[in-house]
C-alpha cells in the first residue's frame, strides 16, 4: 500500500511504498492515528518531516506526522517509527480564551451544539479579532485555510449544550466530549483547494431498525464475521430515581420517577438512585417548563446513565460482500449477528488497516448502540 506524503504547502513530495508495517486507524470519535515501522533509510529521513501530511487510498483521513523515532538494535538493525494523528487533532492546539458564556442570544438555558462549536472555532481559529485581546496573540491564533461548514444532519441539529461559562478548556477535548454525549462526530477534510473543512456529522443507519437505506449485515450466515463479544450486565442498573430539588433536609422538595409497578419494580427488582438537583433554579427554567418537569428530566438523564450495560462488539470481514468506503463508513450503524442468533445494531467506531509482511488486514471495530433507556416524558 502506498503512503502519499504532502509537504506543508500540500504538494505531493514523496511516495512511501516500503515498510515492515503500517497501522492506519480511522475513528468516529476523536482523531484518527497511524504508525509506520520501516528500516532506516536516508531517503525517508530526507522526505519525512514533522508537520507533513500523509494520505492513503481507501481512507478519507489526512494524517499529520507528529513523532519521528529512530530505534537502533544490534539484533534487528535501525528502524524508523513514524506516528501521528489526523487533521481532527488540530483542535488540540487551541484552548477557549478569552472566556465564552453560553448560551448566547434569546434562549437562556440551551444552545444548539453546532452553533456553540461554530462560535468557539470562530474565536480561536477562523476569525480571532484584536478587540478581544490586549496582547498580539490574536494574530497568531488564526489558521487562514480553516473553514467551518454547517450541516443539516438532523442528529446534529438535535444536539444541544446547557448553560456554561468556558475559560481555558482544551477545544479538542471539549468538542469530542460534547459530540460523544450525542453520538455525533466531526471531521476535518483537506479540500481540493487545500482548505481544512470542519463539519459535524453522524453515521448513517444501515441496520434492520430502518428501511430508508440498504441493510449492511455481518453474520455467520454470510461468512463475513470474524469474532463477536456479547455482554448483558445489570450491575449498574437503577430503575427508580429520588430527585431532590431546592430546600433543606428533612423538608427538601423531592420528586420520584421510575418503575412504580409492584409486579416489575418491587422487592429485589427495585433499584434506587438519589439525584441531587439543587442546581436547578425555579427562576431560570425554559419557557413553558415547570419545576417538577425539570426535576423529572434530570432524574431520567441520571437513570439513563445507570442503565443496563448491553454490549455487542466484534470484528468483521470488510473486503468482500460489504466493503468499507463503498457500502458503509466510519460512524455508520450496521447489523450484527453471532453464532447463537443474538443480533443487534452496532456502530462502526473504528476502521483498522494493518499492512505487514503477513498480508493486508482491513476490518472495522463495532460497538452496540442498542442500550435501552427511559424517554423524557413528563
Amino acid at each position: 500500500m502506498n503512503v502519499y506524503v504532502l509537504n506543508t504547502n500540500f504538494e505531493l513530495t514523496f511516495v512511501l511504498d516500503s515498510y515492515e508495517s503500517l497501522m492506519w486507524i480511522d475513528r468516529y470519535y476523536g482523531a484518527s492515528e497511524f504508525e509506520i515501522y520501516a528500516p532506516f533509510s536516508n531517503t525517508y529521513i530526507q522526505n519525512l518531516f514533522q508537520g507533513y501530511y500523509l494520505q492513503i487510498a481507501g481512507s478519507e483521513k489526512t494524517m499529520i506526522i507528529e513523532t519521528i523515532q529512530l530505534q537502533t538494535s544490534a539484533d534487528t538493525g535501525s528502524h524508523l517509527i513514524i506516528k501521528g494523528r489526523s487533521l481532527e487533532s488540530i483542535l488540540d492546539r487551541r484552548v477557549v480564551w478569552p472566556s465564552i458564556e453560553f448560551p448566547i442570544g434569546d434562549n437562556k438555558n440551551t444552545l444548539k451544539l453546532q452553533n456553540a462549536i461554530s462560535k468557539i472555532l470562530d474565536d480561536a481559529i477562523i476569525n480571532p479579532t484584536q478587540a478581544k485581546f490586549k496582547q498580539k496573540t490574536w494574530k497568531l491564533r488564526k489558521i487562514p485555510n480553516f473553514i467551518f461548514t454547517s450541516t443539516e444532519d438532523p442528529n446534529v441539529l438535535a444536539a444541544t449544550i446547557e448553560a456554561v461559562t468556558l475559560t481555558g478548556e482544551n477545544i479538542y477535548d471539549l468538542i469530542c466530549g460534547w459530540c460523544e454525549d450525542w453520538e455525533v462526530s466531526y471531521r476535518i477534510r483537506l479540500t481540493e483547494d487545500n482548505k481544512f473543512e470542519f463539519q459535524l456529522y453522524s453515521g448513517v443507519d444501515r441496520s434492520y431498525n430502518q428501511d430508508e437505506n440498504l441493510w449492511v449485515v455481518f453474520s455467520p450466515e454470510f461468512n463475513n464475521i470474524v469474532s463477536t463479544d456479547y455482554i448483558d450486565d445489570i450491575s449498574p442498573w437503577k430503575n427508580y430515581a429520588i430527585i431532590a430539588g431546592d430546600g433543606e433536609d428533612p423538608n427538601r422538595y423531592t420528586k420520584v420517577y421510575g418503575n412504580l409497578s409492584e409486579d416489575t419494580g418491587s422487592g429485589l427488582d427495585h433499584r434506587e438512585l438519589y439525584v441531587d438537583a439543587s442546581d436547578i433554579s425555579r427562576e431560570e427554567l425554559p419557557e413553558g417548563q415547570t419545576y417538577d418537569e425539570a426535576l423529572i428530566i434530570r432524574g431520567i438523564e441520571q437513570l439513563n446513565e445507570n442503565y443496563k450495560d448491553i454490549q455487542f462488539n466484534g470484528e468483521v470481514e470488510a473486503k468482500r460482500q460489504f466493503v468499507y468506503g463503498r457500502d458503509f463508513f466510519c460512524g455508520d450503524i450496521i447489523q450484527m449477528e453471532n453464532l447463537y442468533g443474538i443480533e443487534g445494531a452496532a456502530r462502526v467506531t473504528e476502521f483498522i488497516i494493518n499492512d505487514t509482511s503477513n498480508g493486508l488486514e482491513m476490518y472495522p471495530t463495532v460497538e452496540c448502540i442498542q442500550n435501552e433507556g427511559y424517554e423524557e416524558e413528563t
